[in-house]
């Protein structure tokens, strides 16, 4: 809405917009009953009594002139007009209506109108001052200024002591860009009334035109707390002020400012989007989204509104939706930066690396390119299979000595899985930045920030970057250099207590478990209310065999720290590492009822009645989120499904879909559901509807030969595929057929399937080149060759399986995919050396491949390399705790002579997979060392006793006889 031009007689003092209390005045007058209200700022009150006046008494003319001022003072221009024209007809004087009916047709946008036919004439000084004042008003809406001016002047020459002529000049001279003008005559109007709230409102923007955000934030302070604004404007000061607030990175306070808008008008659009913005930034993403759906249509009206909408429908697993924001951003702008970033690292999430490469090129170019960009095309290329492409352009970015600039590539690289790099850049930054430990060195996240975040990056100085340092050094599996680290954050006299807490990581990076559990006691005794020493210090419990003991902390650090989400995660994770979701769903059902409104409560809860078979509890758990939300609806048809209530469920995928109709992944969601359901025409129906909006996606298009094959029979999958193959516009179709068999343990079929596949493809070039940056590697042709491999190997053809291998290699030497699989075939057929090569080449692309590290540490050991095998398992450990990973790096310190700290590992990985012989053998093995005969005893005897048949049966037969002896 356009803003208002206020001007009321001395008996409307326009102010809040309260409307408690107005029954309470009934006074026979009831013209003086609303000045009452008036004066007492009741407007809506004062409103009610004059509509029942002008009902009951429509010849009164003065009552529609009162009930006119008062509709313009609540942002009611139409209404005025109406009433202002009926004045005129019972006899109100015309000198009297016609400043009024200008304010309202200027508040309509019917500018030219009021500068065509009305004029000053005949007036007296103060009615002449309105009238030059909207007159001023539609000149500037009409752009133009030199009109305007001669208004303002008209205003401020026929009532000099006027606020509002005052007031109008200023905004004159504000709109021009004569900001010391503007001031000068805001000076005049707080001269003639220092709460005038119109001037403080003019006051706030001229300094925020300024740039003087701070100023301006108080400015708006002052307006909105004047006791004599219009509500219109209280509101518009509000939404002004919460603005420069979201910019200042102080979302608390804008929230409050936005609540208060919202409060008296749920609609308003740019409210419901600063409201969204505001949520974003401070990571409540369900709330940004539920805020964005009230702004409704024409989002791309606020300034980054469809980037916005992008990240968060992208953050809340909705990316059909955000790339469609995407992309409608960087139409509109296309030399947004932030946008064309967006919008790659959208088409590398949904496997599109073509298309984000292809966007990126035009941003590296000298002038544009930098560490974001590299980055993005480096993930590009490794997505296309141009691994050491990927690795040279990420670190083409390190390249200028610029602390900034080597913070953003570690944050980067980061993102992108690869610590090392990241620790090479930090490293790079903190010898090129200022020497002394407090100063600032970059602004820096280190957090995977979104990029609509309005909030400043936080300063970091040298110690803290030295912190985060050591953090990411852990993270690459670097615990020596790590330590080196430290020892210089020690010097620099950092935060005793993240000392400590990082001495501890440290410490639990080399498996000295009992030296990290003093160094975050020691941190827990300087800071008591240290979060994060609790819960560091409840895994090493845990990892030792206590996990009692470890409980106890966290129920205490729950008592202590009652509204923290990482206490309660980390409680929720214990209980559900020992096997106990009893235990986790007490703690939640506790967090629950203390704060039965959050969300992100309610939805672990819901989980946890949903895996435990409780859906009427899960049920219940819906009135806890905003209704008619994604949340609520998947909760809700979930739950019923699980009940048995199928219509129901059905009911609320759909309006599940009608929520969210370009959400693929959604879809599929509730399409495998069905199909599970055997509700097989329902999922037709839904999947139909997908394939009709995006006939090329192959998520859809495997869901459609799912749903053929279950229904009708493998047959009528395979004709299916054939079909959507024929008609798709996605070479990746081509893979529907052979994996459809590879699914039905038809491997020599599949192969078959995939090599018909790619004969049919057009004819390539004999030998096809290496990888080109652009280009991009293996096409359609290499992952049929690939899958053809893998289902050869499968139905035991490893010879045939192994040539085609190489031949891949031979042509896509950077390939991980063909890496990992010739890797795993040599390591299948005992070819050890060979194997442990190409793990180590795939690493070189991939150093975060916890499978990688994983199975060339395994290899390692069984060369006896310990102490490479123990920098690898540790490294995959730490990126992947599984108990498979566990039985790996246990075994390798077992070999290594560390028998307490190899048990709590390999208790971990027993724990989890009881069924597993050799995981049990190697928990015995170490048992056996540690000195627990007893038990190592009762560990093994079922293994052997159930016949299990395992490569170190012979060796753990040994065992047992020599445990019979001891």
């Amino acid at each position: 809405m356009r803003h208002a031009v206020l001007i009321l007689s001395a008996s409307l003092v326009a102010a809040g917009a309260g409307t408690g209390g107005w029954l309470a005045l009934r006074h026979r007058d009831p013209l003086l009953e609303a000045q009452e209200l008036v004066q007492r700022h009741q407007l809506h009150g004062a409103q009610l009594v004059l509509r029942d006046l002008v009902r009951r008494h429509p010849e009164r003319a003065e009552a529609h002139l009162r009930l006119a001022q008062v509709q313009l003072a609540l942002g009611d221009p139409l209404g005025a007009e109406h009433e202002l024209r009926s004045a005129a007809e019972h006899g109100a004087a015309e000198t009297a209506l016609r400043p009024l009916l200008a304010q309202a047709l200027v508040q309509q946008g019917r500018d030219q109108e009021v500068l065509q036919k009305y004029q000053a004439d005949g007036l007296d000084p103060d009615a002449s001052a309105r009238l030059h004042i909207a007159r001023a008003s539609a000149a500037l809406a009409l752009r133009q200024p030199q009109q305007a001016r001669m208004e303002a002047i008209a205003a401020q020459r026929a009532a000099p002591r006027s606020v509002e002529a005052a007031v109008a000049a200023a905004r004159v001279a504000q709109a021009t860009g004569d900001f010391d003008d503007a001031q000068r005559h805001v000076d005049e109007a707080l001269a003639l009334d220092p709460r005038a709230n119109a001037a403080l409102v003019v006051r706030a923007q001229v300094l925020a035109q300024q740039g003087r955000r701070d100023a301006a934030i108080a400015a708006y302070g002052a307006a909105i707390a004047a006791p004599s604004g219009a509500p219109s404007d209280m509101l518009a000061a509000r939404l002004a002020r919460a603005y420069l607030l979201i910019q200042a990175g102080r979302s608390g306070l804008a929230r409050a400012d936005l609540a208060g808008v919202l409060q008296a008008q749920p609609r308003n659009r740019t409210a419901n989007f600063l409201m969204a913005a505001v949520e974003a930034h401070d990571r409540h993403w369900r709330a940004a989204d539920e805020a964005l759906e009230q702004v409704g249509t024409g989002l791309d009206r606020f300034p980054r509104g469809e980037l916005l909408r992008a990240v968060v429908k992208d953050t809340i697993g909705q990316p059909q939706q955000a790339l469609d924001s995407a992309e409608r951003f960087h139409l509109h702008e296309p030399d947004s930066r932030t946008g064309a970033l967006l919008l790659a690292s959208l088409y590398l999430k949904q496997n599109r690396p073509a298309d984000a490469t292809t966007l990126l090129s035009k941003w590296n170019v000298p002038g544009r390119t930098g560490a974001d960009v590299l980055s993005l095309l480096s993930q590009g290329y490794a997505m296309s299979g141009n691994g050491s492409t990927a690795a040279a352009t990420l670190r083409q970015a390190m390249a200028p000595a610029d602390p900034a600039g080597l913070v953003r590539i570690a944050d980067l690289a980061l993102n992108e899985g690869d610590p090392s790099l990241a620790a090479d850049a930090l490293q790079a930054a903190l010898d090129t930045g200022p020497g002394h430990p407090g100063s600032p060195l970059v602004p820096v996240s280190l957090t995977g920030a979104a990029p609509h975040d309005t909030a400043p990056a936080p300063v970091t100085s040298r110690a803290d970057t030295e912190a985060t340092l050591v953090e990411t050094l852990l993270r690459a599996g670097q615990p020596d250099r790590a330590a080196a680290a430290l020892d210089r954050l020690r010097q620099m006299h950092g935060d005793p207590e993240r000392i400590d807490v990082l001495d501890g990581q440290v410490k639990l990076a080399r498996f000295d478990f009992a030296g990290a559990q003093a160094a975050f006691e020691a941190a827990h005794r300087i800071d008591p209310g240290s979060v994060r020493a609790v819960i560091q210090l409840s895994q090493v419990l845990q990892l030792q065999g206590d996990g009692a003991g470890a409980t106890a902390l966290l129920v205490q650090a729950r008592r202590d720290h009652p509204d923290d989400r990482a206490v309660l995660d980390a409680s929720v994770a214990l209980a559900m590492s020992q096997h106990d979701p009893g235990k986790a769903e007490a703690v939640l059902e506790a967090a629950h009822q203390a704060q039965p409104g959050d969300v992100h409560v309610a939805s672990l809860l819901a989980e946890i009645y949903l895996g435990t078979r409780q859906p009427d509890k899960a049920l219940a758990l819906a009135d806890a989120m905003p209704a008619d939300s994604i949340q609520h609806l998947a909760l809700v048809a979930t739950s019923q499904r699980d009940l048995g209530h199928i219509d129901q469920a059905i009911s609320g995928w759909r309006a599940l879909l009608a929520k969210a109709p370009q959400d693929l992944a959604l879809r599929r969601r509730i399409v495998r559901a069905l199909i599970a359901l055997r509700r097989f025409d329902d999922a037709a129906a839904v999947l139909d509807d997908g394939l009709a909006a995006h006939p090329d996606d192959p998520g859809l298009q495997g869901d459609a030969v799912a749903l053929a094959t279950d229904r009708s029979g493998l047959q009528a999958g395979l004709d299916r595929a054939d079909a959507l193959t024929a008609q798709s516009h996605d070479p990746a179709s081509r893979l529907l057929k052979g994996d459809l068999l590879l699914a039905e343990h038809q491997p020599a079929q599949a192969a078959a399937a995939f090599a018909a596949a790619r004969a049919a493809l057009p004819r390539q070039p004999a030998s096809p080149p290496a990888a080109s940056p652009a280009s991009g590697s293996p096409d359609i042709a290499a992952i049929l060759e690939l899958r053809q491999a893998g289902a050869l190997s499968a139905s035991g053809d490893r010879a045939g399986s192994a040539k085609l291998l190489d031949d891949l290699q031979a042509s896509y030497p950077d390939q991980p995919a063909v890496l990992l699989a010739l890797a795993e075939q040599d390591l299948a057929a005992g070819a050890l050396q060979p194997a442990r090569a190409r793990f180590a080449a795939l690493l070189k692309l991939q150093p975060g491949n916890d499978v990688a590290l994983n199975n060339i540490a395994w290899i390692e050991r069984q060369q006896g390399d310990l102490d490479d095998a123990r920098v690898h398992a540790a490294l995959a450990y730490r990126l992947a705790p599984t108990p498979q990973i566990a039985d790996t790096l246990g075994t390798v310190l077992l070999a290594d002579g560390r028998t307490a700290d190899a048990l709590p590992l390999l208790r971990q990985a027993g724990d989890a997979l009881p069924h597993d012989p050799s995981v049990q053998f190697h928990l015995a093995q170490a048992l056996s060392k540690g000195g627990h005969a007893e038990a190592a005893r009762a560990v093994l005897k079922p293994v052997l006793d159930g016949g299990a048949r395992f490569d170190e049966r012979d060796a753990a037969e040994r065992l047992m006889q020599s445990l019979g002896k001891s």
